[in-house]
C-alpha cells in the first residue's frame, strides 16, 4: 500500500489510450474453478450454512458446496456491490444472522468478504471463529511440519507445527512469495486469507471453505477449535504526524530495541520475549502506529501491554 501510494503521489506512469489492453471475457471460467476445487476435495456430505455477503461468492461457493454433496442454507447470495445484507466485511459484528442460523441449527457457518478471497466460519453453536483460529486449526488439520504467516499472527502457530513459523510481512502477497521461495505447503493470515500451493498461490476463501469441511470429516467444528491452545491478546494504535513518519520509525526502533528479548525486523518491529511477544509496526493505509501483544498468561499480557504502550508513548512524545 505504501508503494501504490508513493506512486501515485509521484503521479504514475501513465499510458496512451491505443496503448491499453481490451478486455476479454474469461467464458467457463466458474466452471473451471469450481471443476479445479471438485477435483482437489472430493466429495463431501455435511450442511453447511453459506453467507456470502452479496458479494463476488454468490455465483461460485454455493454452487461448488452443492456439487461437492453438501446441504446448503445461504444468506445474501445475490451478488450486489451496494452490500445491502450486511457489510462486506466478515467480521463478528456483522454476522449476527449467519450466528443464529448455525445455532439454530446445528450447522457450521462459513462467511466470505465481498471480493472472495477471505473466509471466516461459524461453529454450531453460533460462535464466531476469527481468521486467527482457523490458521491454528488448518496447521492442526493439515499436519503440516512448517507455514507461513504473517508478523501479526499467533505464537499459538509455532506451538502447533513444534518450530518457528516463518514470518512474513503483514500482507497476503508477501505469505505467497515466502511460499513459492520455500516449497513450505501452507500458509495465510489473522485476517481470513488463507493459500494452498497445491492448488494456487492465491488466497481463496471459496477453496478455504470447501477445504476446512472436507478437513473436518464429519467433525465438530466447535469442539476441534476448543481444543486448540489459546492465549491472551491485545491490539491498540496511536496517530501520529504523517509528516513525521521517518523520525517516528526511527525513535521506535530505539524504544522497543532497548526491551530485553530478540528482536524482529522483518514488518515493524517484533519482540519475541520468550513468554510471548510484541509487535510495533507502522501502518500502510493511515498514520496510525499499530500495537499487537499477546503472551501466554492474562498477568504476562498485561505487564507487557504497559510496557509497550509507555515505549510507543514515549517514541511519539
Amino acid at each position: 500500500a505504501t508503494e501504490v501510494e508513493r506512486l501515485i503521489a509521484a503521479g504514475g506512469r501513465r499510458a496512451e489510450w491505443d496503448a491499453m489492453h481490451p478486455e476479454r471475457p474469461w467464458e467457463g471460467a466458474i466452471d473451471e474453478h469450481i471443476e479445479t476445487i471438485a477435483d482437489e476435495v472430493g466429495l463431501l456430505e455435511r450442511s453447511v450454512a453459506l453467507d456470502c455477503g452479496c458479494g463476488a461468492t454468490g455465483v461460485v461457493s454455493p454452487r461448488l458446496l452443492r456439487v461437492l454433496g453438501c446441504r446448503v442454507a445461504t444468506l445474501n447470495a445475490n451478488p450486489d456491490g451496494r452490500f445491502p445484507g450486511r457489510p462486506s466485511e466478515p467480521a463478528e459484528g456483522n454476522l449476527g444472522d449467519l450466528m443464529a442460523l448455525c445455532c439454530a441449527r446445528g450447522t457450521v457457518g462459513i462467511a466470505h468478504d465481498g471480493d472472495g478471497d477471505r473466509m471466516v466460519a461459524v461453529d454450531e453453536r453460533g460462535r464466531y471463529v476469527s481468521g486467527d483460529r482457523l490458521l491454528a486449526l488448518f496447521a492442526t488439520l493439515l499436519g503440516v511440519e512448517g507455514m507461513a504467516a504473517p508478523v501479526d499472527a499467533s505464537m499459538v502457530l509455532d506451538d502447533i507445527i513444534g518450530r518457528p513459523v516463518l514470518r512474513t510481512k503483514v500482507g497476503d502477497a508477501f505469505v505467497s512469495e515466502a511460499l513459492k521461495r520455500t516449497g513450505l505447503p501452507f500458509g495465510g493470515e489473522p485476517s481470513g486469507t488463507f493459500i494452498f500451493p497445491s492448488v494456487s498461490y492465491c488466497p481463496d476463501g471459496i477453496l478455504a471453505g470447501a477445504y476446512l469441511l472436507k478437513l473436518l470429516e464429519g467433525r465438530s467444528l466447535a469442539d476441534m477449535v476448543d481444543a486448540l491452545p489459546s492465549y491472551p491478546s491485545a491490539r491498540d494504535s496511536f496517530p501520529f504526524d504523517p509528516f513525521r513518519r521517518e523520525e517516528v520509525a526511527a525513535r521506535l526502533y530505539e524504544e522497543i530495541s532497548a526491551i530485553e528479548g530478540d528482536l524482529s525486523t522483518v514488518d515493524g518491529y517484533r519482540m519475541d520475549l520468550g513468554y510471548g511477544w510484541l509487535l510495533v509496526r507502522l501502518s500502510g493505509t493511515e498514520p496510525k502506529v499499530r500495537l499487537t501483544v499477546e503472551a501466554r498468561t492474562k498477568e504476562d499480557l498485561g505487564r507487557t501491554v504497559e510496557l509497550a504502550r509507555s515505549k510507543v508513548l514515549k517514541a511519539l512524545d
